[in-house]
């Protein structure tokens, strides 16, 4: 096997999941005696240390190296891997179905419309297609990957533990029950629900209140039909806090009594980990890869129905018994995701194709 395993992806940031799961898997590497690099389009200035420019890895390409390229969009890299030598390892992150956007952020709908186009020409020239999930891995098969596998999302669990923002304490300081979703404001997340549920929920407890943490740069017109939907049910307490540091981020997660998921469309969800760790009792909708990242875990509905989800999550909060359980569930199901279990899958997978 090869000692060169290097990967490729369009950017890197701290404390984006992809980037972490990219320097886990580099770390993993190099203490297991690979030479291994991260090579990236574009980079936050914190992790130039970290990577090497894309120009650079002409000079690393080579037939026998394998090349781990993390794919989740339309980009330009993909014509460039597709023109190297290297035996390739598509790492899949998912494509979100591009009917979400339309309409919405044009640049984002072409860019997904274009991986759409890429996704078969990369999986017929991979040696191994590698997906963070079971739904993605049934994704790669269709298009025409001819070995894959599942290797879910790595996360440094100790950099969750963070003291609390002071800032965040103060503004929520009020004792009413919180739920919260963390997650890029686009369509494919269900804030629409999110709302729907919130509304008969008020009928049970006024006072409750919803957060909602994510970027919504560029997708201000989604943001903006939200705001109106809000004043139409003329809800009290939500608030939208955008983009927020990673210690806010931890507050949010302990302040909250219950994470609320009824997005439309995930390709892993490591907010579902998250909460996990926080001891955050889930409560989510099925389809896409919301099961397999769950797999028995939290509360999950067949289907979104508002007002058996507002019933649901009062029943949660209000029986210490079921909120026990579901805690403790969810506690053994994070365990498959501690780095000591997802390690060994990802060398034996590498292993494989290397040896050829």
């Amino acid at each position: 096997m090869s000692r060169a395993i290097h990967q490729l992806l369009k950017t890197i940031v701290p404390g984006d999941a992809i980037s972490m799961h990219t320097l886990a898997i580099r770390n993993i590497l190099r203490e297991h005696g690979f030479e291994s690099e991260i090579f990236v389009e574009t980079c936050h200035p914190a992790l130039v240390s970290e990577t090497r420019t894309i120009e650079d890895y002409a000079r690393y390409s080579h037939a026998e190296t394998l090349l781990l390229f993390h794919f989740s969009q339309g980009t330009p890299l993909a014509e460039y891997v597709l023109t190297l030598p290297d035996k390739l390892v598509l790492i899949y992150h998912n494509i979100t179905p591009e009917r979400y956007f339309r309409r919405v952020h044009h640049e984002a709908w072409l860019s997904l419309i274009q991986g759409r186009e890429q996704l078969p020409r990369l999986a017929g020239k991979a040696v191994l297609g590698m997906a963070d999930s079971e739904y993605n891995r049934r994704e790669l098969i269709e298009v025409g990957c001819s070995r894959t596998g599942v290797l879910p999302i790595i996360l440094d669990f100790s950099m969750y533990d963070r003291v609390d923002s002071a800032l965040v304490l103060d503004m929520f300081r009020d004792k009413v029950t919180t739920f919260l979703f963390v997650g890029r404001v686009t369509p494919n997340k269900g804030h629409d629900h999110l709302l729907k549920f919130l509304y008969y929920y008020h009928k049970i407890d006024p006072a409750a209140r919803l957060i909602i943490t994510g970027q919504y740069y560029g997708f201000e017109p989604y943001l903006y039909k939200l705001n109106e939907m809000i004043t139409r049910l003329r809800l009290e307490n939500v608030h939208c806090v955008g983009h927020v540091s990673h210690q806010e981020l931890c507050t949010y997660y302990r302040l909250a009594d219950l994470f609320t998921c009824f997005s439309l469309h995930e390709g892993f969800c490591v907010p579902l980990l998250e909460s996990m760790y926080f001891d955050l009792p889930i409560l989510a909708v099925r389809g896409t890869a919301i099961e397999d990242t769950l797999a028995g875990a939290g509360m999950v509905l067949a289907e979104f129905d508002p007002l058996e989800a507002a019933e649901t999550a009062a029943k949660i909060i209000s029986d210490q018994n079921l909120l026990s359980k579901i805690v403790s569930g969810q506690r053994e199901r994070l365990r498959c995701f501690e780095r000591s279990m997802i390690e060994p899958v990802l060398l034996e997978q590498l292993a494989q194709v290397g040896a050829e």
